[in-house]
């Protein structure tokens, strides 16, 4: 890779199987800067995961061999376990064998004990280690794995942090490339059968709090984007809710169609992304 490319850090959100919005801006990303960090939410920490590890070019198959939602959770009914494991997501990535991060990779999570969001350093730690912190990452509270991580529950599952915001390291890099799963407009009304049941009703209001958070880290994007117009800030996201599928589509012939249009659709954000 050409040394005089610009180094860039790459801030990845949270979006359950929408993170196939985030193939092309990452293949972009990584043809025309040297990625030298990378903070990803939930989804954006596997898809990170693969960035970190030097494996950009293996995340557009990795998404077109999505054929189920097992292939993300599956149903273990364990009441002080979670409703769902994320154990085949897991299964699949170490099956991978991509080893350990080789740049900079944080993920986000929530320490419950404390209340508060932070970032997990990835580096340096052991791949079993690696892997339990993005799962924490991608564990929506009540609903996944609970997970434990040095005798401190945490998790998220992109919801409380569906957008990580980097620390004030980010200044040591040329360019910062914020690539989102999901508009920053409110999502649109859906019919009576997507909320008929108590999962679906739980995951429509954190869809809610998921935007009241993305706005508020959209506004300290641009703030930081402001106070140093030197560093060239660029934001992905997809075009409208029209070309949104749902976090999990009930479905699995409409989530294979949901991966195809989202594959399209992600070349076509990588062709319009915005500077802040």
């Amino acid at each position: 890779m050409p040394a005089d490319l610009p180094r860039s850090l790459v801030v990845l959100s949270g979006g359950g199987t929408r993170g196939v919005f985030q193939v092309g801006p990452l293949e972009r990303i990584a043809r025309e800067t040297r990625i030298s960090a990378v903070v990803g939410a939930s989804i954006g920490a596997e898809n990170g995961y693969a960035v970190a590890t030097g494996n950009v070019g293996q995340i557009r198959e990795m998404w077109a061999d999505v054929r189920r939602g097992e292939d993300f959770q599956r149903l273990t009914l364990t009441p002080f376990n979670g409703l769902y494991t994320l154990d085949p997501l897991f299964k699949m990535l170490a099956a991978k064998d991509w080893g350990t991060p080789e740049i900079p990779f944080w993920v986000s999570v929530v320490d419950w004990m404390s209340g508060r969001p932070q970032l997990m350093g990835c580096n340096g730690r052991p791949l079993d280690h690696v892997f339990q912190l993005m799962r924490a990452s991608s564990s929506i509270a009540g609903i996944h794995d609970v997970v434990s991580f040095d005798g401190r529950p945490i998790g998220d599952g992109g919801h409380d942090t569906p957008l990580p915001v980097p620390g004030r390291w980010w200044q040591d890099y040329d360019e910062v490339h914020v690539v989102s799963c999901r508009p920053l407009e409110d999502s649109p009304p859906v019919p009576a059968a997507a909320v008929d049941r108590s999962l679906e009703l739980i995951m429509r209001w954190a869809d809610r709090m998921t935007t009241l958070r993305l706005r508020d880290s959209w506004r300290r994007l641009k703030r930081m984007a402001k106070g140093r117009p030197d560093i060239p800030f660029y934001f992905s996201a997809p075009k409208s809710w029209a070309v949104v599928h749902p976090t999990f589509p009930r479905k699995n012939r409409d989530l294979r169609a949901a991966i195809k249009r989202g594959l399209a659709h992600s070349d076509y954000m990588a062709e319009h992304r915005i500077q802040l």
